[in-house]
């Protein structure tokens, strides 16, 4: 038996009266017949029902828990418009995580073969899960996902029972082609005011240091230093300092978040 495609599931789940009346009377018919296919089509009304349901937050961090603590869905899902359909090939969908309020979500995949896990990040506001720094529970690494939200995760075990902690970055840098000296060189936050970071070269490294407004009541920090959209490093921030070592290249990003 053939399978509906994920694209038709989508259409007819989000917008059906776009589709033609014998064309829906096609898609009812297979799914009374095809368990597979309800299935699928059962877990993706699930998924748009929790993103209809996300509130918008002034949080900056977060703790996900298992949304659907009791179950052991092991069915194929590829979500429109949140991943690669090439990267996806092979994943199968593995858990829900969320917030208590349903502020952020989680939906994670897992590569049987390889091991490997890929989770993707959906909140309202994209600014929450755009290079957010994640913790995982009984995982040391750091993890951070890119500017759409998705992180690859490898060689790591993963419990569907796991408690995931998501830190959204309060602050952004952007250094474009941009010289530093042993005088001190100001740049201004592109994602909030309030905040600015002053940069130093000194023997190849970069002496940073953050200058806060009295708005921000932090706690702990921690710099996302991005040499490219692939590779980064994570610094403490002590007394509002940080180092590290010059870019090679003169274009690269700060991320600034609060654990």
């Amino acid at each position: 038996m053939k399978h509906i495609t994920d694209e038709i599931l989508n259409v007819y789940i989000l917008n059906s009266s776009s589709l033609k009346e014998n064309k829906i009377e096609e898609i009812e018919n297979h799914l009374s017949k095809c368990k597979d296919c309800e299935k699928y089509f059962n877990d993706l009304k699930s998924f748009y029902s929790d993103l209809n349901n996300l509130k918008s937050s002034n949080k900056n961090s977060y703790e996900l828990n298992s949304f659907y603590p009791e179950s052991d869905n092991n069915n194929v899902m590829s979500l429109a418009a949140q991943n690669d359909e090439k990267d996806q090939v092979g994943y199968k969908y593995f858990n829900t995580y969320a917030t208590a309020e349903k502020l952020i979500l989680i939906r994670a995949f897992k590569n049987n073969s390889l091991g490997d896990f890929n989770l993707y990040l959906i909140c309202e506001d994209l600014e929450k899960i755009k290079n957010a720094l994640v913790n995982v529970e009984g995982i040391e690494e750091d993890f951070v996902s890119d500017k759409e939200g998705l992180i690859k995760i490898k060689d790591h075990s993963f419990d569907k029972q796991m408690k995931i902690n998501i830190h959204s970055p309060i602050a952004r840098f952007e250094i474009d082609d941009f010289k530093l000296t042993e005088k001190s060189q100001e740049l201004h936050c592109v994602l909030k005011s309030g905040m600015k970071l002053k940069m130093k070269s000194i023997d190849e490294n970069i002496q940073s240091e953050l200058e806060i407004t009295t708005v921000f009541k932090l706690k702990k920090l921690k710099a996302i230093v991005f040499i490219s959209p692939d590779f980064f490093k994570v610094f403490e921030i002590i007394n509002k300092k940080f180092a590290f070592t010059t870019p090679p290249s003169e274009k690269f990003e700060i991320v600034i978040v609060e654990v």
